[in-house]
């Protein structure tokens, strides 16, 4: 799985209506879950606990030891990594 934690990112990026949605889903969720290995340690604890946990910025700062600003930053680059590697893989 995704995380060491055994917790998966949510499924609620694509709503499931019809088999080729849950296809597109699988495949998003996979290339999602590949982007996320392509993150240093860090930052892919930063998107675990705030995407999967729930927890917020502030929560994971204090927990990690980092100032606030750090972690929103490092969540920031994150979140505009795994767009960019989801738009190459959608890309003829």
């Amino acid at each position: 799985e995704l995380s060491e934690h055994g917790k998966v990112w949510p499924s609620a990026f694509v709503t499931m209506e019809n088999p080729e949605q849950m296809l597109g889903d699988h495949q998003l969720r996979k290339e999602l879950r590949r982007a996320c290995e392509s993150l240093d340690p860090v930052s892919r604890e930063v998107m675990r606990r705030c995407f999967v946990e729930g927890e917020t910025v502030s929560q994971v700062a204090r927990e990690l030891g980092y100032c606030r600003c750090h972690i929103s930053r490092l969540k920031t680059k994150a979140l505009r990594f795994l767009r960019e590697f989801l738009d190459e893989q959608s890309s003829p």
